[in-house]
């Protein structure tokens, strides 16, 4: 995310995707998916409500940490201590841990840029062609190749 977010405001810069991409703001499209009719498959806009509230959380637990840190550098020695390396580390995890999150809803918009889900309706947009339903690989190993006659070509 740090590409789009170079002042450092990955939720800004995230929510704004998000709502340029569904069209309205994240109350309207928090209360959209909160409308949803009960036991529907995921659809993407609550995949990317459910993933945007974890990146706040991740943010939060960053900004604590941060504010914390922040406060031990402040009023304590200038050498790395224990206490002050494991807030680094901790500002360090929830960073990652936001980023990574920001990810899965990046990917999310983007698995959805073609439009395949009606936010509206909760159910996935009927397109024009028909889809197929594709199988699962057998699960039973195929039938192994006899071995060749002599004097004849293994190709026919």
């Amino acid at each position: 995310m740090s590409d789009d977010a170079s002042d450092g405001d990955v939720v800004g810069v995230l929510t704004e995707q998000i709502e340029g991409h569904f069209g309205m703001s994240m109350d309207q499209l928090q209360a959209v998916v909160a409308a949803g009719p009960v036991g529907n498959p995921a659809t993407t806009a609550s995949e990317v409500v459910k993933w945007h509230g974890m990146v706040l959380d991740s943010q939060a637990a960053f900004d604590r940490a941060e504010q914390e840190l922040f406060t031990v550098l402040q009023t304590g020695p200038s050498e790395a201590s224990s206490p002050s390396q494991d807030l680094i580390d901790r500002v360090a995890a929830a960073a990652a841990s936001r980023e990574g999150r920001a990810l899965v809803v990046r990917w999310l918009l983007k698995s959805d840029a073609s439009g395949a889900h009606d936010v509206t309706a909760g159910q996935p947009a009927r397109s024009r062609e028909t889809r197929r339903d594709t199988s699962v690989a057998p699960t039973t190993a195929p039938p192994a190749a006899s071995a060749p006659h002599p004097g004849r070509s293994a190709v026919r």
